[in-house]
């Protein structure tokens, strides 16, 4: 419908109600594509004062005198502040990537990536976070070249494996799997959490989601985004957990498809 392709209907009722159902649809396209360019100049205006105010503080506090006698006190709270700006940020980003991927607007970066590399990097990035809780993280991948946009999944991993940091108890450890499976691969993210009930486990890949039972459990985007970066690779996700015998978060990535 986007092409504008003009349908011959014939001449009778029928094909007058297909002509206006068409132009009903083309308005509809039009409507949407008027959105989105709203959405994406609503999230630059939003970014770009936030970046610049970011950046300032941190000039501030790189410049403050040492010598002040409460320049430690007044170089946490701009970084304080400057954490708070980044958080917004990171939220109005995944409300436009969210947004861009429930309207098949994202193109993926499709090529052929060795798995087990993929995981790794995913990995080094949450390392210090991991390790500021004493939790160690393990991998086990099997060597495995597949297509996918290298990027996106590694947007899916950090977020999997940041979420299982977040809720796993100091001096746990976290296993990161990725095993070929006939066709495809199954990727893991195993931790030694809490774990969910079968009523949170049901709606955590819904936007924003809050577990109202458990203090500071909410989800955000992240793993709604992940959930349709992964379908956009052809595959799925999922999660097995039990109440207090930890969660895995799985996906799954064809290992063959046009590159």
């Amino acid at each position: 419908l986007r092409h504008r392709t003009s349908i011959d209907f014939g001449n009778d009722e029928l094909a007058a109600i297909g002509k206006r159902l068409q132009a009903a649809a083309y308005e509809l396209i039009d409507a949407e594509d008027q959105r989105q360019e709203l959405v994406n100049a609503i999230a630059l205006d939003i970014r770009t004062p936030i970046v610049e105010a970011s950046s300032t503080l941190e000039r501030l506090a790189q410049d403050l005198d040492p010598a002040h006698p409460a320049a430690a006190v007044i170089v946490k709270n701009l970084r304080s502040t400057r954490g708070n700006f980044e958080k917004v940020l990171v939220l109005v980003n995944d409300l436009l990537t969210l947004d861009q991927l429930d309207a098949g607007h994202i193109e993926l970066n499709l090529r052929s990536e060795n798995i087990k590399a993929v995981v790794n990097e995913a990995m080094h990035s949450i390392g210090s976070l991991a390790g500021a809780k004493d939790i160690a993280l393990v991998a086990d991948c099997d060597d495995c070249i597949l297509p996918l946009d290298r990027n996106r999944i590694i947007q899916v991993l950090t977020n999997l494996i940041n979420n299982a940091v977040k809720f796993s108890p100091r001096n746990s450890t976290i296993k990161v799997q990725a095993l070929e499976d006939g066709a495809r691969v199954i990727v893991a993210v195993v931790d030694q959490g809490p774990g969910m009930t079968p009523d949170v486990a049901a709606r955590v890949f819904d936007k924003f989601y809050r577990d109202e039972n458990q203090k500071g459990a909410a989800f955000g985007l992240g793993l709604a985004i992940a959930r349709l970066i992964v379908r956009s690779h052809g595959g799925e996700i999922g999660l097995d957990t039990a109440a207090g015998q930890g969660s895995t978060f799985y996906f799954t990535l064809p290992k063959k498809r046009s590159v």
